[in-house]
């Protein structure tokens, strides 16, 4: 058991009860448990969104080239966490403290932001106006703590194409701090070959790498990552709450959706497969939200196209996994549906996620059914074949995946004993050892 001080790069708590993405407030409470459970010692917390993410755009304005932009950041950051920022400290104290505590405007802010990022306004506001204290205080975590555990989620493997996360320049920060490291429950994939001379480097001098699947272990060892500093760990998210499954007891299956709004779904098509669904298997249908943020509006596109015989509310994690629990088969095109329905014993039919994420969850978990692309017109015969089979399957699908889930659930304790063991053989020397 370590007793050193850990620096944990995840939302507060506070925070993560508020996410709108039910995968990522699974992921951080089966971490949370984790930890709690392999470490012993301290552990010290920083809002995971105080640096900025820099679109491609940003990042290829100039000529530059990323080691110089690197080289630019680290300084900006250095003098940012040098000084004592004295007038943005004064203003902050102005801006948030109790002086203006009482303006309208905080709350319709608050529940704005509440809704689409977890954080209130004046949360979300605070690092962005003033990044000089967000640093300084960073800086100071970083000086307090023997090592830093990351939680890298979706936002080195969804996001990349798009931006170069904050998180990246954290990373960053603690090596610059000398800091061991240690990305945990994420998945990595890099779509714009552009992007990988400014991942590369910082990738490269992680401590350790926990990532949910072999694809994303092979991508990082293709990107030179020593292989031994890397873990296949299974996602964290199968250490939170599992509540007990109360089975559909009508004698018509029970059919759940999951469709995701954050990107444009093909709704004929899904409305073609539900109609079909119903003619076939005399099927209910029942969509469920898997981020209360994107998905209730393609909810009710879906309800104005159908009449879904069950809509689903905007759930909370544990009712989420109870309906899942319910259903007979699950379609879904997340990749935490995937595990909820592993952890829940329901059968699964698998759609492609936005990156490798779930083909590689799908493949290591060993299940039957392969992942089928996102759903068009073209595709709805060969997902009615795959409902068809897993519906006449399903005793045995459910009692299988509720074994793996168990498995999986047994292994977390032991790898996330291997991670605290690699981060306290790596801070020995000028830093107290976490052991």
């Amino acid at each position: 058991m370590s007793a050193g001080t850990l620096f944990v790069l995840v939302p507060p708590g506070r925070y993560t009860l508020n996410m709108p993405n039910l995968g990522d407030v699974a992921l951080q409470q089966g971490l949370s448990r984790l930890l709690g459970e392999t470490h012993s010692g301290s552990l010290i917390y920083d809002e995971w969104n105080s640096f900025p993410r820099k679109t491609w755009r940003q990042l290829s304005t100039g000529s530059q080239t990323p080691e110089q932009r690197w080289q630019h950041w680290r300084d900006s950051f250095s003098r940012q966490a040098a000084s004592s920022a004295p007038l943005q400290q004064a203003l902050c104290r102005l801006l948030f403290g109790p002086a203006l505590a009482w303006l309208p405007l905080w709350t319709p802010l608050d529940r704005a932001t509440l809704r689409r990022t977890g954080q209130t306004g004046r949360e979300a506001l605070q690092p962005r106006l003033f990044p000089a204290l967000a640093a300084r205080k960073f800086a100071q975590n970083l000086a307090a703590c023997d090592a830093v555990v990351m939680n890298a989620g979706g936002l080195l493997a969804d996001h990349l194409s798009r931006y170069l996360p904050g998180r990246l320049f954290a990373l960053d920060a603690a090596h610059m701090a000398g800091r061991p490291t240690a990305l945990v429950n994420y998945s990595f994939a890099v779509t714009r070959p552009e992007l990988l001379a400014w991942v590369a480097p910082v990738m490269r001098a992680v401590t350790v790498h926990a990532v949910r699947e072999t694809q994303s272990r092979d991508r990082l060892v293709a990107l030179g990552v020593p292989a031994e500093r890397i873990l296949v760990v299974p996602d964290a998210a199968f250490a939170a709450d599992t509540p007990v499954a109360t089975r559909n007891k009508s004698n018509k299956p029970l059919i759940a959706i999951q469709v995701r709004g954050d990107r444009e779904p093909d709704i004929a098509a899904w409305a073609e497969l539900i109609a079909q669904m119903r003619s076939r298997f005399n099927a209910r249908i029942v969509y469920l939200c898997g981020c209360r943020k994107y998905d209730p509006p393609v909810r009710k596109r879906l309800q104005d196209a159908t009449g879904l015989d069950l809509t689903g509310e905007d759930e909370d994690l544990a009712a989420l996994k109870a309906s899942i629990g319910k259903a007979d088969l699950l379609i879904s095109d997340r990749y935490h549906g995937a595990v909820f329905a592993t952890q829940m014993g329901t059968a699964f039919l698998p759609l492609a996620a936005t990156t490798h994420k779930t083909d590689g969850f799908v493949a290591d978990l060993g299940y039957t059914t392969a992942v089928l692309p996102i759903l068009s017109s073209e595709g709805i015969v060969s997902v009615l074949a795959a409902a068809d089979a897993l519906l006449a399957s399903r005793e045995n699908t459910s009692m299988e995946l509720r074994a793996k889930a168990q498995h999986l659930r047994s292994r977390l304790l032991d790898d996330y004993h291997s991670v605290i063991q690699s981060l306290s053989a790596a801070s020995n020397g000028s830093r107290t050892s976490l052991e």
